[in-house]
This record gives structure tokens, C-alpha cells and sequence, in this order.
């Protein structure tokens, strides 16, 4: 299955989502900026390169890079984790970052997305960069986006749904 992997500022699961995507032979990796930040502030950047065919930048090649015109060669786009305020966006049909240009093209062209929310339940236990333990209490507001994106895309909810979804 030829995928294209997007990776957000999202910090819950992110590390769930990084096995999940390295066992994703020949994967494209796009990472809005908020993305490699994280990616970077959690000491994976060099996971992600070893796990992606291709990494498009959104800092490199901007909100509509090249790669939105190749979605058709995709079989699905996954982005996971998937931040509350990428959720929102697509949600609410607003396109403006290399990710939330990339599911909504991709809808139009009918590509199968998988999105792996980071607030889809009403609490979950995260960690933080130290590794620590915090208690995360997700906004009604974005648990009504979750319930939004459920209309037209795959939502999962945690790692082996998201596994499920790719096979």
C-alpha cells in the first residue's frame, strides 16, 4: 500500500504513531512545520528519516507543495498524530498548511485518509518530553470535531486501530 504519512504538532501518540509508520514500507512523510518541531523536541527526527522513502517539509516547500498533485499516485493518507487544531481545520473545511491542503485535496481525489486525533477521547494520560506522566482533559469543542471528521474520513482512536486501518 503506497502511503502518505502526515505528521502535525500533535504530542499524544506520537510515538505510537513512529512504529506504526516505520513498518509503512516506502512511505512519503509530509511534516508541517508545528510537526518537526515536536518531532525534534522528542528526539525522533532521526526516526523519521530513517523510516521515510521521501520527507516534504512544509517549511522547505510550503502550504501547496508539489506533493498535493500526486495524491492520486497514493493509496491512503494517514496523519497521525493528528494535532486539535489540524482536527479543527479539516474539520471545518480550512486549508491553509501543507497538511490540511494535503487531506482536503485528497478527499476531493477520493484517497482513503486515516486520522489518528490526539483529542478524541474526553481524557487520556500523555507523556511529556522528560517522559513524565500528564493527565490531558480534551475540550467538547474537539471532541466535536473528532465527531465531524468521522463523516468522511477513517478515524482511529489509538495504535492498533491505526495498524488495523493500514492493512
Amino acid at each position: 500500500m503506497k502511503c502518505l504519512w502526515c505528521l502535525t504538532g500533535g504530542e499524544y501518540l506520537l510515538a505510537e504513531s513512529m512504529e506504526v509508520l516505520k513498518r509503512q514500507s516506502g512511505a512519503t512523510v509530509a511534516v508541517s512545520t508545528a510537526g518537526l518541531e515536536v518531532v525534534s523536541m522528542y528526539g525522533l527526527l532521526d526516526e523519521l528519516k530513517g523510516a521515510a522513502d521521501d520527507i516534504v517539509l512544509e517549511g522547505t516547500h510550503g502550504r501547496s507543495a508539489p506533493i498535493i498533485m500526486m495524491l492520486r499516485s497514493y493509496d491512503v493518507v494517514v496523519v497521525a498524530p493528528c494535532s486539535a487544531n489540524t482536527a479543527a481545520k479539516i474539520a471545518h473545511g480550512i486549508a491553509d498548511s501543507l497538511v490540511t491542503n494535503i487531506v482536503s485535496q485528497a478527499l476531493k481525489s477520493c484517497v482513503k485518509v486515516v486520522v489518528l486525533p490526539t483529542d478524541a477521547e474526553p481524557e487520556v494520560t500523555g507523556k511529556t518530553v522528560s517522559g513524565k506522566d500528564v493527565r490531558i482533559r480534551c475540550r467538547r469543542v474537539d471532541l466535536e470535531n473528532v465527531e465531524r471528521l468521522k463523516q468522511e474520513m477513517v478515524v482511529v482512536r489509538n495504535k492498533t486501530e491505526l495498524e488495523n486501518a493500514l492493512s
